[in-house]
């Protein structure tokens, strides 16, 4: 994705980091930041909370995130994950 997206847009900047350890570029700004399937994939909503604060401090004013998530409650899905339904969960799995 990275190789794609720098072939593209050759005079824009690019960078695959650990969004654990952000807050180590403090003196960085950028316009997007972008969480692939990953965000959710974070322990505990402590860390997530972390995550996000760091990330604010990272972005330029007008600057924003985007996040893409595994959506498991679609039609797709429905079925191959129907066995693992817990009743009277407000989640579908």
């Amino acid at each position: 994705m990275l190789k794609h997206a720098k072939e593209n847009f050759p005079k824009k900047s690019f960078f695959k980091l650990d969004m654990l350890n952000i807050d180590k570029l403090k003196s960085v700004k950028f316009d997007y930041i972008f969480f692939v399937a990953s965000f959710h994939h974070l322990e505990n909503l402590e860390n997530r909370l972390e995550v996000l604060k760091n990330v604010k401090e990272l972005l330029n004013d007008d600057g924003k995130i985007f996040f893409t998530n595994w959506s498991l409650n679609s039609e797709i899905n429905n079925e191959k994950y129907e066995k693992d339904l817990v009743k009277n969960s407000q989640n579908k799995f």
